[in-house]
């Protein structure tokens, strides 16, 4: 698969594309269409994919997955699991509408709805910490929710997710994040007639930070610029984070 092939072809200091690429994928499921009705789709998987992936998600209630939910998903899924503390993203149209980190998920979650209240309608949601049905409770008064992601959902939250049997629960496995051990990931992009592959965006704002104003940052100031360097990673239109 291309993982594998890049593993023998790539290190983090240097790459080296060969001649010819090689790509493998296992059929994980036929989608009902694709990112519009008239459009077929289908999802496949590497032959062994992390296993903090929303490939590797279980899925424990709701209808199947679309293709957008598995693409959004993919993105909060992503974006949320290297938040510190207690984090939530909520992504729409590809883009995350609102994201925050606090002293708990109910807290996180009221933050980042609170960013973009119209665009989280109908949005995918994702937690890093384990979520109770106090939390799902919250948040269905508060809006329209197409799939919650989380690494673990109490018996009560799930019995909770029930009042909206069209809401998907999928729970991922949480792997500690070890910033010395990072897996080699590539970005595949299609063309008329070809691929485009890089290497996955993984550095860390310190191998780049470097004030050029005479005005220095607060530390304060510093935190909010390291969350906002992370999150425009996944911000897929104008890279714009305020």
């Amino acid at each position: 698969d291309s993982r594998n092939f890049l593993d023998r072809k790539m290190s983090r200091h240097h790459t080296e594309f060969g001649e010819t690429l090689s790509l493998h994928y296992q059929l994980k499921e036929r989608l009902r269409y694709g990112e519009n009705p008239h459009q077929k789709g289908a999802f496949y998987q590497e032959s062994a994919p992390p296993q903090d992936s929303i490939t590797c998600a279980k899925q424990l209630q709701g209808k199947e997955l679309s293709f957008n939910n598995i693409a959004d998903g993919d993105t909060a899924l992503e974006c949320v699991k290297n938040l510190d503390g207690y984090g939530c993203v909520i992504v729409k149209h590809a883009n995350p509408c609102g994201v925050a980190h606090d002293v708990s998920l109910i807290a996180a979650y009221d933050k980042a709805f609170a960013c973009d209240p119209t665009s989280a309608f109908g949005g995918i949601i994702a937690f890093n910490q384990s979520v109770d049905d106090s939390l799902i409770h919250h948040l269905f008064k508060q809006q329209f929710v197409e799939v919650l992601i989380a690494p673990h959902f109490t018996d009560k939250a799930i019995e909770a997710a029930k009042l909206k049997p069209n809401c998907r629960l999928l729970q991922y496995s949480k792997l500690e994040n070890n910033p010395l051990i990072r897996p080699v990931h590539t970005d595949i992009k299609s063309v008329n007639g070809g691929v485009l592959i890089q290497t996955w965006e993984d550095s860390e704002v310190h191998d780049h930070l470097k004030v050029v104003t005479r005005h220095q940052p607060s530390q304060s100031q510093m935190q909010d610029l390291i969350f906002a360097w992370h999150v425009v990673k996944y911000v897929k239109s104008n890279g714009i984070v305020y």
